[in-house]
């Protein structure tokens, strides 16, 4: 018997393999009631989705100072050797099973995140995200969901720095934390969720956690059910397998 499948070679079934920010700077202040630092030179506003290994708009505190700084979507460990891991890293799943063990890990044991979550925290502002749907009301579409009543969607994440050790370049990456899909978008069709705070949320996560530990606990109980409407952007491709 042969089975219809969708697929799409765009994205992948993992959360946020894309998403938009147009940069409207003035409504994220104004939402989280704080005065941002722009990089230099001033980051264009985006043209389209990031993808994986793209540059995204990133929300820092450093020194007390909060920075919009541009980033590569797609973490690097400090530990790696290689400036693009060959595992995919721009996704941080708050728990998850270990693929050998078949153990429940929690995100902060996880070694492509531990050193950064908690510590190098940031928010990622998304106008919209984009998932491909395999099931549910939006099945063989790709799906593009945004917010009902607020302009920009406040989505955890975390960055590090990496050093080229050959080249002395340095690297600034970043992954959006995902978590179990709200009832809204697993009706849709999607298997995960980003992880979206408040704004009074927002600045604390920016503000950092002394252990992993704590961040994680955060997470769990301040992220939101944010309020969302979807579109179908386009169909998936179809095989028989």
């Amino acid at each position: 018997m042969k089975y219809l499948v969708f697929y799409d070679t765009t994205s992948s079934t993992t959360v946020c393999a894309s998403f938009l920010y147009k940069r409207n700077i003035d409504s994220l202040e104004r939402m989280l009631g704080i005065k941002i630092n722009t990089s230099e030179p001033p980051i264009a506003p985006s043209e389209g989705a990031t993808f994986p290994f793209q540059a995204g708009t990133i929300l820092k505190k450093i020194d007390e100072k909060y920075s919009l700084t541009s980033s590569r979507y797609s973490l690097t460990p400090q530990w790696s050797k290689e400036e693009k891991p060959k595992f995919a890293t721009y996704n941080a799943r708050l728990t998850r099973s270990n693929s050998k063990s078949g153990k429940l890990e929690k995100i902060y044991e996880v070694p492509s995140w531990k050193d950064s979550f908690g510590k190098q925290n940031c928010i990622v502002p998304v106008d919209e995200f984009f998932e491909s749907c395999r099931e549910g009301e939006a099945a063989g579409n790709m799906v593009a969901f945004f917010p009902k009543s607020k302009p920009i969607l406040l989505v955890a994440g975390i960055w590090n720095d990496w050093l080229n050790q050959h080249t002395g370049e340095l690297i600034s990456t970043f992954a959006i934390v995902t978590t179990e899909p709200t009832e809204e978008i697993q009706r849709v069709g999607h298997d995960r969720s980003p992880v979206i705070l408040d704004e009074t949320n927002t600045l604390k996560w920016l503000s950092g956690f002394p252990r992993g530990s704590e961040a994680f606990d955060f997470l769990n109980s301040r992220s939101i059910k944010a309020d969302l409407s979807f579109r179908l952007v386009r169909k998936l491709k179809k095989v028989k397998i």
